[in-house]
């Protein structure tokens, strides 16, 4: 993933011409992510605080559109990923037990503020997320487990910069932060015992590379 972020930033710097033009319009593409962030709760079944890492590799889909005025550029965008990650942890008070948290998916929509310089576009971008979270258990020996899955809201914040390749393709690199607002995850485990983890939240910060495809004629040279 390394090597395809590096190697859109040079194609993009080693294009000598572009076409400028209008970025108004609907766009519609695809982006691949570096994740990395972090999550946590407290569990009734040990009594424990949890910290669990996340990282991995999230791919995606994005659809939106513009609005050009002079140099300035409005937006508003609905991006969805696949979070392909999570993490287990063993108890530090019962080693029979382990934890896990998996962020399944994400969706964000976000209003952008541009600036466009022929070719190029820088933007900022705010608004709200969604995200599907998993929290689950298991006790090795009893045998004994429990798996809750709560949808969570949020807030996500961003910029990237984008670079025209043809009338109707671009490319561009951005960054991302998410923050998942803590939710109580609660059931009953598959031997009955009652659990709740409270204050399940999540951190998640992204760099991808996206390629868009910007749909009708070119608006202008």
């Amino acid at each position: 993933m390394r090597v395809l972020l590096i190697g859109l930033a040079l194609v993009m710097l080693s294009l000598g011409r572009a076409a400028a033009g209008d970025w108004s319009g609907f766009y519609a593409g695809a982006d691949a992510a570096l994740a990395s962030g972090d999550a946590g709760y407290t569990t009734s079944l040990t009594g424990e605080s949890l910290d669990f890492d996340l990282t991995g590799v999230a791919p995606g889909v994005h659809a939106g559109h513009r609005w050009q005025t002079g140099n300035l550029v409005l937006g508003l965008e609905t991006a969805a990923s696949w979070q392909l990650f999570g993490d287990t942890q063993t108890s530090p008070l019962v080693s029979d037990v382990t934890y896990r948290l998996d962020l399944d998916w994400a969706l964000r929509t976000t209003a952008s503020l541009g600036y466009a310089n022929g070719a190029w576009l820088a933007y900022t971008r705010l608004g709200h997320a969604v995200g599907a979270v998993q929290t689950s258990g298991r006790h090795a020996t009893l045998p004994d487990s429990f798996s809750t899955a709560r949808i969570h809201h949020g807030i996500t914040a961003g910029a990237g910069m984008e670079r025209r390749l043809s009338p109707h393709l671009s490319a561009g690199l951005a960054y991302d932060y998410t923050h998942l607002f803590a939710v109580d995850h609660s059931g009953r485990t598959a031997l009955g015992f009652d659990y709740a983890n409270a204050g399940v939240g999540v951190d998640l910060h992204t760099i991808s590379a996206r390629l868009s495809y910007r749909f009708g004629e070119p608006a202008g040279p």
